[in-house]
C-alpha cells in the first residue's frame, strides 16, 4: 500500500474485501485482502470538490472535474459508462445517492435560486429540477432516504430575514412533502 499517493478518502465496498480510495485527484480500487492497488478508475476529480458515491457493488458516480456533469464508472473495468449532463454553464456543488443506488440528488450553484437536481440512475435521466422562489438550498446540509423516496435539505431565503428551515421532498412525484421551521417539534432528526 506504499504506492498510494496522497490518500484522502477511503470508502469500503459492502460485502467485498475492497475499497475505493481518493488519492490526490484520482480514484483507486484497492484489494484489501491482497493489500494492493487493483485498478485506477478513469477520470480526474475536481480539486476542491472530489465528490463520489457508490451506486451498487459494480458502479460509482463521480462529480466531473469541470463540475458540469456526473460520470457513472464501472468499477470492474474502470471505464466511464455513462455521463449525466444538465446543461451548459451549470456547476454542481453536492452529490448524494440513495442506499439502493436508484436516485441521485445534486445541487446547482449557478442557477439563481440554487435548485436541487434529481436523477433516476436506472433510467439515466434527470427527473426533477426542484426550486423554491426566492430561496436557496444549502446542499451541504442534505440527506436522502435509503430507498430514495425522500430528500431533506436546509433552505434559506435570499435577501431576506426568514430563519433557515428544512424542506422535505417526495421524490416519487417531485412535490414538497413537508417544511420544518425553527421551533417545530421534530419526531426524528435523521432521514
Amino acid at each position: 500500500m506504499r504506492d498510494l499517493q496522497e490518500p484522502k478518502i477511503l470508502q469500503l465496498l459492502p460485502g467485498k474485501r475492497k475499497a475505493i480510495c481518493l488519492c490526490g485527484r484520482e480514484l483507486i480500487l484497492i484489494d484489501l485482502a491482497e493489500g494492493k492497488m487493483e485498478l485506477k478508475l478513469k477520470g480526474i476529480m475536481n480539486q476542491k470538490l472530489p465528490l463520489f458515491a457508490l451506486v451498487d457493488e459494480y458502479h460509482l458516480i463521480t462529480l466531473a472535474r469541470n463540475r458540469m456533469y456526473l460520470n457513472l464508472i464501472n468499477m470492474e473495468s474502470g471505464d466511464c459508462i455513462s455521463t449525466f449532463k444538465v446543461g451548459e454553464d451549470r456547476f454542481l456543488n453536492s452529490l448524494v445517492v440513495s442506499e439502493n443506488g436508484k436516485i441521485c440528488v445534486c445541487g446547482d450553484e449557478t442557477q439563481k435560486p440554487f435548485p436541487l437536481l434529481v436523477w433516476d440512475l436506472e433510467k439515466r435521466k434527470l427527473v426533477f429540477d426542484l426550486r423554491i422562489p426566492h430561496h436557496e438550498f444549502l446542499t451541504h446540509l442534505m440527506a436522502i432516504t435509503k430507498e430514495g423516496h425522500y430528500v431533506a435539505c436546509a433552505c434559506e431565503e435570499i435577501d431576506g430575514n426568514e430563519a433557515m428551515f428544512i424542506v422535505v421532498y417526495d421524490l416519487q412525484n417531485g412535490t414538497q412533502f413537508k417544511r420544518l421551521k425553527p421551533g417545530m417539534t421534530l419526531p426524528q432528526s435523521g432521514v
